[in-house]
């Protein structure tokens, strides 16, 4: 009976020491995501879905100005030329500015914009050339 419990002790023992040790590699693998272009781009070109994608690397080198999630990329324009296998930074990206602003848009062609933008799915290109249009087309017509 002595060695029996000896034995179920040393196997709890052995069990505990190595959940300690997957324990503690773990948390030196620990992974977190970050962007890498797909492929080459030039500089002011739209960054689109197909252009980037999400990878796991160890968190210990992961800069904080990565982008972590492909969606802080896409739809933005690059800052300069990138290259494939390029992690995506802050700096790679083009400031955002409000589409309102850009555009010079009254409240009425912001909801027009929204209107737009639910009822079809638009690119941030499609939907600057659909109010670029609709836009000159009211300036046309108050003229003539």
């Amino acid at each position: 009976m002595k060695h029996k419990t000896l034995a179920a002790v040393l196997a709890l023992a052995c069990i505990l020491a190595f959940c300690a040790r997957v324990k503690a590699e773990d948390s030196k693998n620990d992974k977190g995501v970050v962007v890498y272009f797909k492929r080459d781009l030039k500089a002011n070109v739209e960054i689109g879905a197909g252009d980037v994608e999400e990878k796991f690397i160890p968190i210990d080198k992961i800069s904080a100005d990565a982008i972590t999630s492909a969606s802080l990329a896409v739809g933005r324009c690059t800052a300069a030329d990138m290259k494939a296998g390029q992690m995506v930074f802050t700096e790679d990206l083009k400031a955002q500015k409000s589409l309102a602003l850009i555009l010079k848009l009254s409240r009425e062609e912001i909801a027009e914009l929204r209107r737009l933008a639910e009822s079809k799915e638009l690119t941030l290109s499609e939907l600057i050339d659909e109010t670029l249009r609709a836009k000159i087309n009211r300036s046309k017509k108050s003229h003539k």
